[in-house]
């Protein structure tokens, strides 16, 4: 079983330092446990990250917009904060600019599939940053953080399991992601991982 460690570049210098104190020791232990259960691991850069995002928001955004103008103009107040940020960003978006994200979407899918010659499943932290508090949840940054909106984009079968929890008891999560239509080695590898470790049975405390 051949498992490539995606890194994910560039990387702001915030999230640099939030990766070291609170992702990045957990995430090498992930992949020990891995690497222990017989996976080969290599590091790789997965192809087109920032256009690929770009892309997933811009399609994301447009549809959500879609779907909640109607709504959002008689509920403003029930739609939280966040929500109504990410949602009007899509006034921006044009339908040129829709049709282009769909064909980022496409290229990127090509250049997966052409990873996935060489390799079974690749991994990486689920996010760049721990589970953020609800109180000061904002889209600002953590976007930019949130590394599962590739496979969004690209489709392929995916999975975020338990990591373990930061020093402060927040809960951060590794992603793993296979072929298309290859769900059960993802599930395989999810699962192998899991009987390894007990994190999938921690509980965060709840803030008071």
């Amino acid at each position: 079983m051949i498992v490539r460690v995606a890194r994910f570049d560039p990387m702001p210098a915030e999230v640099e330092a939030a990766m070291l104190d609170n992702i990045r020791v957990r995430f090498r232990a992930a992949l020990d446990v891995l690497a222990a259960a017989g996976a080969d691991l290599v590091e790789i850069a997965l192809p087109l990250q920032e256009e690929v995002k770009t892309a997933v928001m811009a399609g994301l955004t447009a549809e959500a917009f879609a779907y909640h103008r109607n709504d959002m103009t008689t509920r403003w107040t029930d739609y939280g904060g966040p929500t109504r940020a990410a949602i009007a960003l899509a006034v921006f978006t044009g339908a040129a600019d829709y049709v282009q994200a769909q064909r980022v979407r496409r290229v990127a899918v090509g250049a997966v599939a052409e990873l996935f010659t060489q390799v079974d499943v690749v991994a990486h932290p689920s996010c760049a940053v721990p589970a953020p508090e609800l109180a000061t949840l904002t889209f600002d940054g953590l976007i930019d953080s949130i590394h599962t909106q590739y496979w969004n984009g690209v489709g392929n079968p995916a999975i975020s399991i338990p990591m373990g929890l930061t020093t402060s008891g927040l809960p951060v999560g590794l992603h793993m992601a296979g072929r298309p239509f290859e769900e059960s080695t993802v599930l395989r590898v999810a699962d192998a991982y899991q009987r390894r470790t007990d994190h999938h049975l921690a509980v965060p405390a709840l803030a008071q």
